[in-house]
């Protein structure tokens, strides 16, 4: 039996449960290097992600490694560049 493609309908986020990671120590950001991934689609389209931390915190708690957790406070930016046949005619303004 083939293998049923997935689509972005079909796909299903998983749902988080809240965490409590306890007070969060205000950290400062002395730096930043936000890079952007690109991905190519086989339709031509190309995807590019860029991560936009606004803030990071510092928790109280450590992972298994021993190292303190950290919380950060994300967006995403998101470009599409889609092929001129993948577009739907638009009406001028």
């Amino acid at each position: 039996m083939a293998k049923k493609k997935k689509t972005i309908s079909t796909i299903k986020a998983p749902v988080l449960q809240p965490v409590d990671f306890g007070p969060l120590a205000d950290t400062e950001i002395v730096g930043r290097k936000e890079k952007w991934s690109e991905f190519h689609l086989k339709d031509g389209t190309i995807i590019t992600i860029k991560p936009i931390v606004m803030e990071i915190g510092k928790s109280k708690k450590f992972n298994e490694r021993g190292e303190p957790i950290y919380v950060t406070k994300t967006g995403i930016m998101l470009k599409a560049k889609v092929p001129d046949k993948l577009k739907r005619k638009t009406k001028k303004l």
